[in-house]
């Protein structure tokens, strides 16, 4: 369910319980948020978490172009060797 993270429970959204119990704990030197939205992110900040946007099409595109020079790369030194 898209947005289900920020949906209210309670009169907070879903992500707020969790960032404010990890506050209350007191071990944390900072909270992170992993999400691919925006959204949920800054409603992460506005509880005091710190938050990246991790994207699995960014990182599937980051892959496949570190695939691809590692690919050239091996096949230029195997040239270089032959």
């Amino acid at each position: 369910m898209p947005g289900k993270n920020i949906k209210a429970l309670n009169g907070l959204p879903l992500i707020a319980w969790t960032i404010l119990a990890a506050r209350r704990a007191d071990c944390f030197d900072q909270i992170w948020v992993s999400t691919d939205s925006e959204e949920i992110g800054q409603v992460a900040e506005s509880f005091g978490a710190r938050f990246f946007c991790f994207s699995l099409l960014k990182l599937t595109k980051t892959i496949l172009i570190i695939f691809f020079v590692q690919c050239l790369t091996l096949t230029h030194l195997i040239a270089l060797v032959y």
